[in-house]
């Protein structure tokens, strides 16, 4: 445990690579590569300013979990790890995340004021430290208590964020797809049985697999599918892909992973998919279904798809943090999807995500939004827990070796906070988009979560801003 505490906290390389030499399970090591493994805890340090045990609890003796605070925001953090069954003891697995259930529950009563005030004192020492650029805005109902933007959403113009800055949502598109999807379920239009061969041909996948999966499996990322982002995506011009149907050469020759239902797996290709079904079945586009049935009823004027030759006012650009470039950063403009899909990759600000959140609670709102009479059993249908995930979360426990070798370091602050409230604040929701200073995907990618119909969590106001660089959007709990 020091050990990693020691690679996290100190300067230069020495300590993560004596980390990696001296006390990781040689099969770990060799699966992860030296110089993403070296990044994952150089960037630790940077995001939060070094970290410091709080206290440590061993489970079934070869488990341990500690509770740590980081020295940037003060905020509680968890970490699990797992160790070799020898007199060595090497570590196997290592998992940051969340604080653990049984980390000690803030007591001061906050009142809305205290939340505005300590939002702004955390976002400004992000800020500070370089490791946010975004928008922040925090309210309780329709009173918003914080809003602020720093960072630059132009670094080659020097242009500032501001809160009506559009930034990129990563995955967060896919919320509106399942809404898409839901209120074609609750229309008749779209059955969660229904197999996915109903809405897309053999020109997307072979008959024998489209048949046996499901439009619930795509909801739930229980198709088995995986992410048509991968090589081929990347070796090729991102200005062939501006409709869903674009995509169709990158999905064809993808098989599932497990039998669809057995098991849960992260699926960009499930999400790009129900796209097609959205499209089957309204007889319009992707893009102008979601204008017409989701932004328009929300009032989500700043919110779109835009194509990235389109000189769309307000656009920031994404940038990933990269110590060995010239400047230090890069820009994710070559990386990333020419135009959003189902999947991810559109545009947003905070204040329309906060208007996105009053709409789906309002009754009124959620009738227009909807389309259809207000049933809720369907969406409950989708989240729960399902093969030991939280439907929603997009993080499997199993993958910390994956989130290593794709140079994912602060993927467990993606999962930090998402859609939970602070425990004496009811009501309390948050929007936040900042774009990826912390350690995002090669897409420069964030947050890929669906919002859960009710997730209770007793999180410290700390966890409103210290996620640096994340996107994400506040529920209440229900």
């Amino acid at each position: 445990m020091q050990a990693y505490l020691a690679a996290v906290n100190t300067d230069g390389e020495t300590a993560a690579e004596a980390f990696r030499n001296d006390h990781i399970a040689r099969a770990f090591a060799e699966s992860v590569p030296r110089v993403p493994f070296v990044g994952y805890f150089t960037n630790q340090r940077r995001v939060m300013g070094g970290l410091d045990l709080v206290e440590l609890r061993v489970r079934n003796g070869r488990t341990a979990e500690l509770l740590l605070r980081d020295r940037l925001y003060g905020a509680l953090h968890g970490l699990e790890l797992g160790f070799e069954e020898t007199p060595e003891a090497r570590v196997t697995t290592f998992e940051p995340g969340p604080a653990p259930l049984w980390a000690p529950k803030p007591k001061a009563h906050l009142t809305a004021g205290d939340v505005g005030a300590q939002a702004r004192g955390l976002m400004d020492r992000g800020c500070r430290a370089g490791v946010f650029s975004g928008a922040v805005l925090v309210a309780k109902g329709d009173e918003v208590l914080f809003e602020a933007a720093c960072g630059q959403a132009n670094r080659r113009y020097g242009v500032a964020n501001t809160s009506r800055t559009r930034l990129n949502l990563g995955s967060m598109n896919k919320m509106f797809t399942a809404i898409a999807v839901m209120q074609l379920v609750e229309t008749g239009q779209v059955s969660l049985d229904d197999p996915l061969s109903k809405y897309a041909d053999e020109s997307w996948l072979p008959a024998e697999i489209g048949k046996t999966i499901t439009i619930r499996h795509l909801l739930r990322h229980t198709s088995g599918l995986g992410s048509f982002l991968g090589r081929d995506f990347e070796k090729t011009s991102r200005r062939l892909y501006r409709e869903v149907a674009d995509y169709k050469p990158l999905v064809r020759g993808e098989t599932p992973a497990f039998p669809p239902g057995t098991q849960f797996k992260y699926s960009d290709t499930g999400m790009l998919l129900l796209g097609v079904v959205i499209e089957q079945a309204s007889g319009e586009t992707y893009f102008d279904y979601a204008r017409a049935h989701i932004f328009g009823p929300a009032a989500m004027k700043d919110t779109d798809s835009w194509p990235m030759d389109e000189p769309t006012p307000d656009l920031a650009m994404g940038y990933g943090w990269a110590p060995r470039a010239p400047l230090g950063w890069r820009e994710n403009t070559m990386a990333h999807v020419f135009r959003g899909t189902s999947a991810g990759g559109g545009y947003s600000t905070v204040g329309d995500l906060h208007r996105f959140a009053r709409a789906a609670e309002r009754p009124a709102s959620l009738t227009a939004f909807r389309r259809g009479p207000l049933g809720r059993q369907p969406a409950e249908q989708l989240w729960r827990r399902l093969h030991g995930q939280r439907i929603g979360r997009g993080q499997d426990r199993r993958t910390q070796r994956h989130l290593l070798r794709d140079q994912q370091p602060a993927r467990d602050l993606r999962r930090e906070g998402l859609h939970r409230r602070h425990p004496r604040q009811p009501g309390l929701r948050r929007a936040r988009i900042g774009r990826c200073h912390s350690g995002c995907d090669r897409r420069g990618e964030v947050a890929p979560y669906l919002p859960p119909a009710r997730m209770k969590a007793r999180m410290s106001v700390e966890s409103l801003v210290r996620s640096a660089s994340r996107t994400y959007i506040m529920w209440p709990a229900s």
